[in-house]
């Protein structure tokens, strides 16, 4: 303690500031006064260290410390946080006997509990942090408690130790492991597609079929067609009638969003001799013949429609040809009038296509019948043809 007989040396005012710290105050024996040197070290500290440098130092170390504690007690955790999974239910337990082996639930989360001791046996309930469940046993690695649990089918599930505070446990038995899960199977996609006959004749039908499971859309169009116009279920059939050799395509997405095509194609035999050919009048009703300059046509697509010219106005319409015959449906014609004598020929001429009922191919000549057998018109094969 300083009393007031104390010596204090004081260096003059105008002494160099820095010169303070090599300055030596003597106490009256002699000795270093030890005050002197408090004062001295206590300016020496100041002078060479800042307070906000320490600060962020200690901070940063804070910081250091938190984030290592976060990163090992989380290491491998299997506790029941939110995932994509249904959540687990929490699993019913008993209050430990006294002095029993007991771990604690320490997860913020709660704990997964698992048919064996790792992650790759199916979790099958859950138990929240600080349930107390008694311990019946460890595994061969001592990474994992078995845990009493009356409601599961074999008493028992497995836990992950570093998710439990353990009391008295040092002596439980290990368990051996259950025999380790089998691998869930993948679906294996089923995708088939075809059709009833694939060679038709023209005007026939066939249907398509198919059956496809495990996948996630189907569809099933005409080639060139817009395919998501056309979706279906995963098993069905379409009957279909091409007029000409089409190919139908089925577009099938996986599971895992790849694409598979499966085409099938219907050959269609032209049966129709009369397709795509054009003809001119030559007689009408056996011997009468057209009107000078009145030129009298027929035309078949090969899709069903008939045209031509009646001598004064146009006509078109629909046909069919079967097994037996020849049959004109609706045919509608222009209105103009070309005076009395063409007229009466357009009528006759369109009246006798309406009433045919057969036809015959004899050399370049195509004659056409009524019901009753008569021969009505006679045409020849235009030369285009």
């Amino acid at each position: 303690m300083m009393t007031d007989q104390d010596p204090i040396n004081r260096a003059p005012m105008n002494q160099d500031p820095t010169a303070q710290d090599s300055v030596t105050q003597e106490s009256p024996a002699g000795s270093t006064d030890p005050y002197a040197l408090n004062d001295q070290t206590a300016q020496t500290n100041g002078s060479g260290q800042n307070p906000l440098v320490i600060a962020a130092l200690v901070l940063a170390a804070l910081a250091l410390v938190i984030a290592a504690f976060l990163l090992f007690s989380n290491r491998g955790n299997d506790s029941a946080g939110p995932g994509p999974e249904q959540p687990v239910p929490t699993l019913e337990v008993q209050t430990p006997a006294p002095g029993v082996p007991t771990g604690t639930i320490t997860a913020n989360l709660g704990a997964n509990v698992r048919s064996g001791p790792d992650t790759s046996y199916p979790v099958i309930g859950g138990l929240p942090k600080d349930a107390r469940v008694e311990i019946i046993g460890r595994s061969a690695d001592s990474g994992w408690w078995a845990l009493r649990i009356p409601s599961l089918v074999n008493g028992q599930g497995w836990v992950a130790a570093e998710l439990v505070v353990a009391e008295n446990a040092d002596n439980v038995p290990v368990i051996p492991a259950p025999d380790a899960p089998a691998p869930t199977a993948t679906a294996v996609a089923t995708i088939l597609f075809d059709v009833d006959a694939k060679a038709i004749n023209a005007g026939e039908c066939t249907t398509l079929r198919w059956k496809v499971e495990n996948v996630k859309e189907v569809y099933v169009y005409p080639t060139g067609e817009a395919w998501d116009n056309y979706p279906e279920a995963g098993e069905g059939s379409r009957e279909v009638c091409p007029t000409t050799t089409a190919t139908y395509e089925m577009r099938v997405v996986r599971a895992d969003d790849t694409v598979e095509l499966q085409q099938v194609t219907i050959e269609v035999a032209n049966t129709n001799p009369l397709a795509a050919t054009s003809w001119t009048v030559a007689a009408l009703q056996v011997n009468q013949v057209p009107i000078p300059d009145s030129q009298l046509t027929l035309a078949f697509d090969d899709a069903g429609g008939a045209s031509g010219s009646a001598g004064c106005n146009n006509f078109q319409g629909t046909y069919t040809v079967t097994s037996d015959g020849l049959v004109f449906g609706p045919l509608a014609a222009t209105e103009r009038s070309c005076g009395e004598e063409l007229d009466s020929q357009e009528q006759l001429f369109l009246g006798l296509l309406r009433a045919t009922a057969t036809f015959a191919l004899v050399d370049n000549q195509l004659v056409l019948f009524d019901g009753a057998g008569l021969e009505t018109v006679r045409l020849n094969q235009a030369r285009d043809n």
